[in-house]
């Protein structure tokens, strides 16, 4: 449907340089207009908007806001964890209360239509079959968010492994280099351990990284609990052109994403981690909420934490004796993160299989 936003906000000092409305993101378009005067618009729900503004559309006093939303589907208006604001390189004024709507109009629901997207094999052969005679140097996949729930997160792993496989069969090239992204962090991080259909994926991601002439990069430091769809996409591309010059042009050079697990030992009342790297490292001291233990009955529990030359030691006053520790096993994982010697996260992992 459409709706109409009004905010209005008091201002004793016009004389801002530089100043403009921050929205942040809006589902899914909009027209705004302040004190009256149109300043901008935007037709995706994905887009931060920024309007710049005149100082003489400013009034000492009184000021209104107002926005006009157009809405096709799902929730209306702005988005979790945007800060609406009137920046300026003077000062901010936050424009978070008090808002008004109205709903303008209704746009009746459509009558179901035949999608052919969206039924086995559409996409595949609307967008992917008709390459089949091209050649290319490789592939970058970043998908996995809509597989994040119950069984399809274990399964991923080999559905992934079936289309990598059936690309290199289309394109005849059996040793196709075809990276792609782990997924992010994402959700309200959780301050107890508990089950994770994001893990489970970032799992399935992991497993299928042990195929020829993949690469696979991590992003747990890059997403945002607010947004499938974080905005920090420069760091993600930078990370996949190290894997792509490693994994495509052969650079020589190592990988810098992975686990680096090496060997994983329950000793009485703790967990020794070895690495192959010596010089992996976190900020933070005694109780770490990443990594977690349990014991035989299978309950979790943070665990204090030394990271020293590669060898990760993890105890719990609660765990007399644990036989099973994960890490970064959640939607969205706490800080710190272990990171290697390139500031990168490492991958998710776990020992058991529960």
């Amino acid at each position: 449907g459409v709706y109409w936003f009004k905010k209005e906000f008091k201002i004793d000092d016009i004389s801002l340089s530089n100043s403009r409305i921050y929205l942040g993101k809006i589902g899914d378009s909009d027209s705004t207009f302040l004190n009256g005067e149109f300043i901008g618009k935007t037709k995706s729900r994905y887009i931060d908007r920024e309007y710049l503004i005149n100082n003489n559309s400013l009034k000492k006093g009184l000021n209104t806001l107002e926005i006009k939303v157009y809405n096709y589907r799902w929730r209306a208006g702005f988005m979790f964890g945007d800060i609406i604001e009137l920046k300026s390189n003077e000062k901010n004024i936050k424009l978070m209360s008090n808002w008004q709507y109205a709903k303008l109009c209704e746009m009746s629901a459509l009558k179901p239509g035949e999608n052919r997207f969206w039924r086995p094999v559409g996409l595949y052969n609307g967008m992917i079959a008709p390459l089949e005679h091209l050649k290319f140097s490789g592939v970058i996949w970043y998908q996995g968010e809509a597989n994040a729930k119950n069984k399809l997160a274990f399964d991923y792993r080999n559905r992934f492994t079936s289309l990598i496989k059936d690309w290199r069969l289309l394109f005849n090239d059996i040793d196709l280099p075809f990276l792609y992204v782990q997924l992010p962090n994402y959700l309200k991080p959780n301050p107890i351990p508990s089950k994770s259909a994001w893990a489970m994926l970032r799992e399935s991601q992991l497993k299928v990284s042990d195929l020829i002439n993949v690469g696979m990069i991590t992003s747990l430091d890059i997403g945002e609990k607010n947004d499938i769809h974080p905005k920090n996409k420069k760091d993600i591309g930078f990370r996949l052109a190290n894997e792509a010059m490693r994994v495509a042009y052969k650079d020589g050079k190592a990988s810098k994403f992975g686990t680096y697990l090496e060997d994983v030992r329950f000793n009485d009342e703790k967990v020794i981690v070895k690495f192959t790297e010596k010089e992996l490292k976190y900020n933070g001291d005694g109780k770490h909420f990443n990594i977690s233990i349990a014991g035989e009955d299978k309950v979790f529990y943070w665990a204090k934490v030394s990271l020293k030359n590669g060898v990760l030691t993890a105890w719990s006053d609660k765990v007399s004796k644990p036989i099973a520790i994960r890490y970064a096993w959640a939607n969205n994982p706490s800080k710190p993160l272990i990171i290697n010697k390139f500031n990168i996260p490492i991958s998710p992992f776990r020992s058991d299989d529960w």
